[in-house]
C-alpha cells in the first residue's frame, strides 16, 4: 500500500534542493546533496537492502557499512573481487546505483584499508592525520561533546588523554571566544 502523503512529502525534501552548477558536474541531477541529516536517513533506508544482500547471499568474513560508505573483508582476493562482482551488480539492477570509480577498489587488508576517516589494518587502527587536522580546526565549545570518543579511542593512557583533552578545552575556548 502506498501512502501518498509520504510520497509528497518525500518529493518536496528531494526537490528543494538545487542542482548543481552545471560546470562541477557532466551528469545529470540525482538524489540530495551528501552529507545533510536526509541524505543519511534515506542511505539508511535504500542501502538497508545491500545489507541484507551482502550478509545473507555473499556471506563476507565481515562486513561494515557508514552512510553510503561499505567495506567487505573475504578471505582471498578471488573471493573479493567476485563479491565485488556480485555487489555492483545488485546495486545497478536492484537499486539503480553504481560505485564511484575511485572508492571501487580491492586491496589487501594488510595493506591498510581507509574508511571514514581512519586507517585500518589487521592489528588496529590510526587517524588519518587530514582528518585529525580537519576536527581540530572545527572544534568549539559547542561542539566539543561530538569529538569526546574521538579523543577517547586516539589516546591510550591517562596522561595523553589529559593532555588531549586540556589542549581541546583550550583551542575550544580559543574558538568560542573569537
Amino acid at each position: 500500500m502506498q501512502d501518498e502523503g509520504t510520497w509528497y512529502l518525500l518529493n518536496q525534501v528531494i526537490d528543494s534542493y538545487p542542482p548543481p552548477p552545471p560546470s562541477l558536474t557532466p551528469l545529470p541531477r540525482r538524489g540530495i546533496p551528501i552529507g545533510n541529516v536526509t541524505s543519511q536517513v534515506f542511505a539508511n533506508i535504500l542501502l538497508h537492502e545491500l545489507d541484507r544482500f551482502v550478509v545473507h547471499a555473499l556471506r563476507p568474513l565481515r562486513y561494515l557499512r557508514y552512510g553510503d560508505d561499505f567495506l567487505l573483508i573475504c578471505p582471498t582476493r578471488a573471493d573479493a573481487g567476485a563479491a565485488r562482482l556480485a555487489v555492483i551488480d545488485f546495486l545497478r539492477d536492484e537499486l539503480l546505483l553504481c560505485l564511484h570509480p575511485r572508492n571501487d577498489v580491492v586491496v589487501p587488508a594488510r595493506a591498510g584499508l581507509r574508511f571514514c576517516g581512519y586507517e585500518l589494518f589487521p592489528t588496529g587502527r590510526r587517524l588519518k592525520e587530514a582528518t585529525a587536522r580537519r576536527w581540530r580546526q572545527s572544534l568549539t565549545f559547542g561542539n566539543i561533546g561530538s569529538y569526546s570518543g574521538l579523543v577517547r579511542s586516539e589516546r591510550r593512557t591517562k596522561a595523553l588523554r589529559e593532555f588531549s583533552w586540556r589542549v581541546l578545552l583550550h583551542t575550544a575556548h580559543a574558538r568560542s571566544r573569537s
